[in-house]
């Protein structure tokens, strides 16, 4: 059987899967929040480190690229390694480098760990594995409700 066989939905109890959509979502949310974080903060970053407006966007340049570079990967990766260890490797990949992240004191270790910090996978794809463990209705009421959860968090924005 191939790796990227599809298999049928497993039963799975509904505060299990609520468990699953917390962890699922957890990863997205911290990506958000990085981001939100190290835009509010890139005027003080650029004063601190006495960098130039175009040397302070690759703070979020680099780290966008690299995403853009895992995330075909991540399907695959999710395949070979399992999508529950790839979540907790992402996750822990994510908080270390966050740490070296914010230890940095030149801009250049700062655009080098934040790319660093993209490459750790990247968790959007990981949405892709609740069709293991949630039926179809179900998941299209999850979708609608985090979409509007979604929606209502941009516009208090």
């Amino acid at each position: 059987m191939s790796p990227l066989a599809i298999t049928a939905a497993p039963a799975t109890s509904p505060p299990r899967r609520l468990l699953i959509v917390g962890a699922a979502v957890l990863g997205p949310l911290m990506q958000e929040i990085d981001s939100l974080v190290v835009g509010v903060a890139l005027p003080h970053m650029q004063a601190t480190m006495s960098a130039a407006p175009d040397q302070i966007t690759w703070v979020l340049t680099s780290f966008l690229i690299a995403i853009a570079i895992m995330s075909p990967a991540v399907g695959r990766a999710s395949a070979i390694v399992g999508r529950k260890r790839l979540m907790l490797i992402a996750v822990a990949g994510f908080a270390f480098t966050s740490i070296f992240c914010g230890t940095s004191t030149t801009i250049d270790e700062l655009v080098f760990f934040r790319f660093i910090q993209g490459i750790s996978p990247p968790f959007s794809p990981l949405y892709s594995c609740q069709r293991y463990w949630m039926p179809s209705r179900a998941r299209s009421t999850a979708w609608r409700s985090a979409c509007g959860a979604w929606g209502s968090c941009w516009r208090l924005y």
